[in-house]
């Protein structure tokens, strides 16, 4: 979720009411009531049917009580999540964006030289020998005197699967094709992309409004290179001093840098009259990666012992957590406080951190985690 809407105030519709103080209240306007017609103050024993009734009910009402704060949250852009958030969406023209599928350039090539066209029929499916098909985007056929053609294909199936096949790999002519000897790819299988999640789809719905004109503001930008990918998690938009020039700088999700496709596809789809100031020139870039290794040796309290095992555990996701918060955004500086910070937070009684040390980072750098080394240095004395 993007810092603006976490910083804000946290809300409820029931006051904070939890099921305690519903049971309490219903206890004591029932005992209060029995004062009024009695004319005597009354206590409602602990073991008393009625009480346990009035238990029973204060739960069925509490439940109740979460489903208005639940309805009302809904309202909200901070909590609102999947079809409540797709209609928070329509609300400002925006729409989740649907899974697409990879596609990957591939290479047909006959047996011989034909004085005729080849022709290779639209939805021609090719394969890596595994359930991942791809087919012909359209018809294409060899010229008469070539022997080989390269065709755009598309996986048979959106989202991600079809993504980051190699080179070489896909060889595999599911629907023969006569006179075609052999296929392969030539490039890496790329673009495939799952529906967008929801805190993908809430960040778009607050930079919206940035779009209501064409670009310009640097919100504007990032709303619509976040409308074209959804896989496009980071943006950095700067401007050079005393001119026109825009730099687009973006990270994929979980911290890829983005290939050479996808940068050229989003600047033809930025430079789009409807979207792009007539007056700025646009430059989409990827991030220069800021390399840096995890070395570190941690210590458990004794007193933890019967813990250590889950200790242990704890630490080594908190060390993943470190590396995903670390190149999940541009510019951001390798901070080893922020390591020993997750690590002692896990449990563990101490840390010694070897690498990395404090390197800050340009608007245009990331960082990318190369090795990891994590030693175990046993139970220590409090």
């Amino acid at each position: 979720m993007i810092e603006e809407l976490q910083n804000l105030p946290d809300i409820s519709f029931i006051d904070n009411m939890t099921v305690d103080e519903l049971q309490a209240r219903l206890i004591t306007e029932y005992e209060n009531g029995i004062t009024e017609i009695t004319g005597k103050k009354y206590s409602l024993p602990k073991a008393d049917k009625y009480r346990i009734i009035l238990n029973a009910i204060a739960l069925v009402l509490y439940q109740n009580l979460q489903c208005i704060d639940r309805a009302g949250k809904q309202n909200t852009l901070k909590y609102a999540y999947g079809q409540y958030l797709d209609n928070k969406a329509s609300e400002k023209g925006v729409t989740r964006l649907t899974s697409t599928p990879a596609t990957v350039s591939v290479k047909f090539t006959l047996e011989e030289t034909r004085n005729t066209a080849t022709i290779i029929p639209k939805g021609t499916r090719v394969s890596n020998d595994s359930d991942v098909y791809f087919e012909t985007s359209m018809l294409e056929e060899i010229a008469a005197g070539n022997t080989e053609v390269i065709v755009s294909c598309t996986c048979t199936e959106p989202g991600t699967a079809g993504n980051d096949i190699q080179i070489g790999k896909i060889t595999t002519l599911v629907d023969p094709v006569a006179y075609i000897a052999d296929v392969v790819n030539v490039t890496v299988s790329a673009g495939g992309t799952d529906t967008e999640d929801d805190d993908s789809l809430r960040e778009r719905i607050f930079l919206a409004p940035s779009a209501y004109t064409t670009t310009g503001s640097a919100d504007a930008y990032v709303y619509h290179a976040k409308m074209f990918s959804k896989d496009i998690f980071d943006v950095v938009v700067t401007s050079d001093v005393g001119t026109a020039v825009v730099n687009i700088c973006i990270l994929l999700k979980n911290g890829v840098i983005p290939k050479s496709e996808l940068l050229t596809a989003l600047q033809e789809y930025i430079e789009n009259d409807s979207i792009k100031t007539l007056t700025d020139k646009v430059v989409v870039s990827a991030p220069t990666a800021k390399n840096y290794d995890v070395n570190l040796t941690y210590y458990i309290n004794k007193t933890d012992r019967s813990k250590a095992l889950q200790v242990q555990k704890n630490v080594n996701k908190a060390i993943e957590d470190y590396i995903s918060w670390q190149n999940s955004k541009i510019g951001r500086d390798i901070n080893p406080d922020k390591l020993v910070e997750k690590i002692m937070a896990a449990g563990a009684k101490r840390v010694t951190v070897t690498s990395p040390t404090y390197q800050s980072c340009n608007k245009t750098e990331v960082a990318q985690n190369q090795n990891k080394i994590v030693i175990y240095g046993g139970l220590e004395d409090d």
